[in-house]
């Protein structure tokens, strides 16, 4: 083999190496530039695969069957008005607009007896009557009626369940009945329906404390 060969041969070798190195420090992606990014379903969060802090990109909503509460994962609960639950519960305002005096007085002895009531066995979801817990309710009440009238001291209205089966969940009202005057019963009862799955804990009467 020549000299010139031989030199031809080293060159070639060196050329090469020159560009297998300019390959490696050229085309070589940063490490900032290599980062993937996966989205955590459910969350909206970005999660980096080197294991970078996660960084909120999203907010998953959380509703709490327990406390009605809607909580934004990276904020804070937001009530947005009366009846909104919060992880305490909310009050529900009776209003007394229009009503007489009588059914007025019952409007806040109910509201007044149910407070005493949720404070001492904490706030309550409000849930539906309907089906078996509302005829054994009404069943309730009627007995009420009937013994009230075969011991003379018979109702002027309905008999009221305190706190209403709605927040109790219990035919039986734990606090005790209430003769309820005219529409006071529908007014206390009525205001739940809309508030289903929400918490209480307890009311107000024309926006105050009962009286």
């Amino acid at each position: 083999m020549s000299c010139s060969t031989s030199r031809r041969g080293v060159l070639a070798f060196v050329l090469l190496l020159i560009c297998a190195s300019t390959a490696v420090l050229g085309l070589a992606p940063s490490a900032a530039a290599s980062t993937t990014t996966m989205s955590t379903p459910g969350f909206g969060y970005d999660a980096t695969l080197n294991n970078a802090p996660a960084r909120l990109a999203g907010r998953a909503v959380v509703t709490s069957a327990q406390f009605g509460r809607v909580t934004e994962l990276g904020g804070s609960a937001s009530p947005t008005g009366v009846g909104v639950a919060t992880e305490t519960g909310s009050t529900v305002n009776l209003s007394t607009a229009g009503r007489s005096a009588e059914e007025a007085a019952a409007i806040n002895q109910y509201a007044s007896r149910s407070n005493a009531w949720l404070a001492e066995n904490g706030p309550q979801t409000i849930r539906s009557t309907d089906g078996a817990l509302r005829a054994e309710a009404s069943a309730a009440a009627r007995a009420e009626r009937l013994a009230a009238a075969r011991s003379g001291t018979p109702y002027s209205g309905q008999a009221g369940h305190v706190p209403d089966t709605a927040i109790t969940g219990q035919a039986s009202p734990p606090a005790g009945w209430l003769d309820m005057p005219g529409t006071s019963n529908q007014v206390c009862g009525g205001v739940l329906g809309s508030r289903l799955g929400q918490v209480i804990s307890g009311f107000t009467v024309d926006g105050a404390t009962p009286c």
